[in-house]
Parts: C-alpha cells; structure tokens; sequence
C-alpha cells in the first residue's frame, strides 16, 4: 500500500492552532501545547476536561489541508498518552471542510481500551470521503473527562497497488 502524508501534526514546528470547538465544548475543557508528555521531540497537545459532559471538541481552523481528487481512501493516524483516572468513551477524530461542513467522521471506541500512562498509536479504518478538494481542517470530539495528550496526529491517504 502506498501511503502519502496529507497533512501531519506533531507540535514542534506549529500546528498549535487548535481551539475548543464553539457550542460543543464544555467550558471546564482546556487544549494547550505541552512538554509533559511527547511522543516525539518535546511537544505534544493536551487536552484537559475537567468535568463529563455530552461532548466536547476541538478545531485547527488554521492549518488546512488538501486531499487529492478520485476518491483515494484516508485514514488518521495519532499516538494518544491517556493519563490514569481518564474516562473517555469515544474520540471521534473528523475531516471538516472551511471550518465547519462535515467531510468525513471516524468515530471510535478505542481510547476505551488504550492502556493509561503511555503513547500507543491508533489508526482509524480506511475510509473515503464523499468530495475532495482544499481548505480540509481536523476536528475532534470526545465524550467524557480526564487527561489525554496527542502527537504524531497525520491524515493519510492510501492508495491500494497491487
């Protein structure tokens, strides 16, 4: 399988933009670059929620990204530290499109399983978005509260040869 990068975060050189997604996040969730945990080099993104709600989220408006055309299947792939104690049910990593048009969602369990206090890498299945084109940004949501810190987080677009 041949694999391109179409975009990849890993929080030394930038990519700090995310921020909590308006009307989804609780307002006891905190995002912030952090050098307790990485993954990689000495920075990663922590994501802090406080208290257990129905969702919160976070959005990089920022930093886009293009997919290229002809329906090539994606995937993302991150390394999660999950501290003790954290009860997320779901992380639900999304492909917008200018911000706020859903592209494509990735909804998963497994954080549920991921073991606590060290980075373990979880890619999500193949899928293929509805539409390709540019201005693509992440977005992701979670159900729950605790600590987790993310690094490494790249979209791949996968091309099947045989």
């Amino acid at each position: 399988m041949f694999q391109h990068e179409a975009i990849k975060f890993d929080f030394e050189t930038g990519a700090g933009n995310f921020v909590p997604r308006d009307g989804e996040n609780l307002a006891t969730t905190t995002i912030e670059i952090s050098t307790e945990q990485a993954a990689s080099g000495t920075n990663s993104i922590k994501m802090d929620a406080a208290a257990s709600g129905n969702w919160s989220a976070w959005i990089n408006y920022t930093d886009t990204f293009t997919l290229q055309a002809g329906g090539v299947p994606v995937m993302y792939e991150y390394k999660i530290y999950k501290v003790s104690g954290t009860a997320i049910n779901f992380l639900a990593p999304w492909i917008n499109r200018g911000g706020n048009t859903t592209v494509q969602q990735f909804w998963h369990n497994t954080i549920q399983s991921a073991p606590f206090d060290e980075w373990t890498t979880i890619r999500t299945q193949l899928a293929t978005p509805s539409n390709t084109a540019n201005d693509y940004n992440m977005y992701f949501r979670h159900s729950g509260s605790g600590t987790i810190y993310l690094d490494d987080v790249r979209i791949i677009e996968a091309d099947e040869r045989p």
